[in-house]
């Protein structure tokens, strides 16, 4: 069972929940719980995920594909302190046949509830439904934008894009990233992102410091 104020921290991500009528909520507390995360460890990857609904109070996650035939990697997004990610519910969100994973990018703790739970009280509550859906209509939305620039935008519109989306999703404007980190999210060369950050740099866009990224001028 988490802490009351977790309890609020869940149904303030997950305003489903709030479906649930105050008399049952103590019941969907009791079967929530905190999982602790090592940076690096899965939440969700090929083998399998913990089935359930979470809400990230901690660290970050990171979901992203990767090549069944090689070690490459492609950003979707990054879930962020105080925001949900559904996307490890596969059989609540419908996902169990899309093909990408979920990691801790750094000591991470989250709070859980499993996709059983859910699915028992949507069956009786059928707003909670709606909600579901529309949260995965907009997360949907948001990746077939992102995946329509990796078609359309020059790499360097998409290398300032990128900083631009990590310093709105984490609410600053020092970004702790590294040229490795940037080439995987993006799946290209580090040397191509280095010239690309040195050409922000002299524009006057960024400085660029060892493992850290500040921007300098926000895009409108």
């Amino acid at each position: 069972m988490i802490s009351t104020d977790d309890f609020s921290l869940m149904c303030q991500a997950l305003p489903f929940l709030n479906f649930i009528p105050a008399g049952e909520k103590a019941r969907v507390r009791s079967r929530s719980r905190i999982v602790d995360l090592r940076e690096g460890e899965a939440v969700r990857d090929r083998k399998g995920g913990i089935d359930s609904v979470f809400v990230v109070k901690s660290g970050a996650v990171r979901v992203y594909t990767q090549s069944a035939a090689s070690e490459e990697q492609l950003l979707l997004y990054y879930v962020p302190p105080g925001a949900p990610c559904i996307m490890a519910a596969t059989r609540l969100c419908l996902s169990s046949s899309l093909d990408y994973c979920i990691h801790a990018v750094a000591r991470t703790r989250i709070l859980a509830l499993d996709e059983k739970t859910i699915m028992d009280y949507e069956k009786k509550y059928p707003k909670m439904r709606v909600e579901i859906d529309n949260m995965l209509a907009s997360r949907l939305s948001s990746l077939f934008s992102n995946l329509s620039s990796i078609v359309t935008d020059d790499l360097r519109t998409r290398v300032w894009d990128y900083l631009n989306y990590l310093s709105d999703c984490f609410g600053t404007t020092e970004i702790t990233v590294t040229h490795k980190a940037i080439s995987q999210d993006l799946n290209c060369r580090r040397e191509v992102v280095t010239r690309i950050l040195s050409a922000l740099a002299d524009d006057g866009l960024v400085s660029v410091s060892r493992g850290k990224i500040r921007i300098m001028e926000k895009a409108p």
